[in-house]
């Protein structure tokens, strides 16, 4: 988590974000962490964690539920310091079929590393699986 003192902090101009090698990596965060980390009011889609600027995000946690939808798939990990909903989106190319696109079982829960895009909505992500509108 970050410290009180580090969020009143100025962001560090975007003209020197490619010298963080923190920025450049796919930085590894709990779950907690991630949804507590604040966005850039210079560029949107960067967050900052401790000062450092925040592109990509490495998580390790449990695949909790799947939904599949017409363009990806959502699943829901839980690493057990917050749920987080991530998305992995189909190949647009039409000759693969569905069990190609989709590795895991809807019935397997396990443990593995997920390098899915999490998706920040600007809120808490609920940890519910159930299908929105």
């Amino acid at each position: 988590m970050q410290p009180e003192s580090s969020q009143c902090e100025e962001e560090t101009p975007s003209l020197l974000w490619g010298l963080d090698p923190v920025f450049l990596a796919f930085a590894k965060l709990y779950i907690g962490d991630i949804l507590d980390l604040k966005e850039s009011r210079q560029v949107p889609g960067v967050f900052f964690y401790n000062g450092h600027p925040i592109k990509q995000v490495e998580i390790l946690g449990t695949v909790i539920g799947r939904k599949e939808k017409d363009a990806f798939y959502s699943y829901g990990v839980d690493d057990s310091t917050g749920v987080i909903n991530c998305i992995c989106w189909k190949k647009s190319n039409n000759t693969e079929s569905s069990s190609d696109l989709a590795p895991l079982q809807t019935d397997v829960i396990e443990e593995l590393v997920v390098f899915l895009s999490p998706v920040f909505s600007g809120a808490h992500f609920l940890p519910s699986l159930q299908e929105r509108d």
